[in-house]
């Protein structure tokens, strides 16, 4: 409910009738909001919150059941302090054939180097050796 609030006019401020009947609305006004806020209150103090709490409860149960089943689940247990140790042992692993080759074509092309080298000697002319074919 509003409250009116009108300016009275000058004539008027000093009549007693007219002040007390705007006194009466602005009472009136004020009246109605405290019932109304009481109703209120009223209405919250005497509302049952016994099914409430039950909900919070069932929830809460499904709240732990689901935080419980995603603890379970593998990938959140991959945090960045483990998986770096896996990727590097991954990535270790993948170039182990890799790595391998490589030293398999360089011991190839240093004995081929080897067998077929010009030797330097006193003489002018470079003298060519095989060794082994």
């Amino acid at each position: 409910m509003k409250a009116e609030s009108t300016v009275q006019p000058a004539g008027d401020i000093d009549d007693p009738e007219v002040a007390f009947e705007a006194m009466t609305r602005k009472l009136a006004g004020l009246t109605a909001a405290v019932e109304g806020f009481a109703a209120r209150q009223q209405e919250l103090h005497a509302r049952d919150y016994g099914p409430d709490p039950a909900k919070i409860h069932g929830l809460s149960g499904k709240m732990v059941d689901a935080i419980n089943k995603l603890a379970a689940r593998p990938g959140v247990a991959l945090t960045p302090e483990t998986l770096a140790p896996q990727i590097a042992e991954a990535g270790a692993r993948v170039r182990a054939a890799d790595h391998q080759a490589w030293g398999n074509a360089n011991r190839s092309l240093v004995l081929r180097s080897s067998r077929s080298t010009v030797w330097w000697l006193p003489r002018s002319t470079p003298v060519r050796r095989s060794f082994g074919s």
